[in-house]
């Protein structure tokens, strides 16, 4: 009869192919911390993992999409509790026009809640109004820390500037 692989205690052949190790197995990786640069002193070397998952980009548009519509919100006088649909999105790497597009987007679902009661202009002044004072909240708050400002605040700029040549060209057709 087979054995029930579920209730065994050996180990199960892993993705990688290799037996994995049993918990009360040590790990090899520690292990080997043992003997390397930095052991002379006979203290064990603790490896020292720095991953970064986020680049600076993508936590600036992030920050970007949600200072907009807070502002969106406020501006328009609609409870926090109204939020947009969250759909999903991929930022790492997006094009600031994509993302623009997604963030005017969003923006013109919470105004679905004035039309009608404010007359379009208005509301397009105020739509524009949020989302520079989002784009002025997010610049001061990624400016606080002093760290990665540059690469933050550009990438800031660079979705303001796509809405300025977008404004553009609506005036200019």
């Amino acid at each position: 009869m087979a054995e029930n692989l579920v209730q065994g205690t050996r180990s199960v052949v892993g993705l990688s192919g290799q037996p994995g190790r049993t918990p009360n197995q040590p790990s090899q990786r520690h292990a080997a911390g043992d003997s390397g640069p930095g052991s002379e002193s006979g203290q064990p070397v603790v490896p020292h993992d720095e991953v970064s998952f986020r680049p600076i980009a993508s936590v600036a548009l992030r920050l970007l999409r949600e200072r907009v519509l807070a502002r969106t919100r406020e501006v328009l006088q609609l409870d926090e509790s109204i939020a947009v649909p969250v759909f999903a999105e991929i930022v790492e790497g997006e094009p600031v026009p994509q993302f623009l597009g997604r963030l005017l987007s969003a923006q013109n679902q919470l105004a679905g809640r004035r039309t009608g009661v404010w007359d379009a202009v208005h509301l397009r002044q105020e739509l524009v109004k949020a989302l520079k004072l989002g784009a002025d909240e997010t610049v001061e708050l990624l400016t606080a820390d002093g760290l990665h400002v540059d690469e933050a605040v550009a990438v800031v700029f660079l979705v303001l500037a796509e809405f300025e040549r977008r404004i553009a060209a609506i005036l200019d057709a």
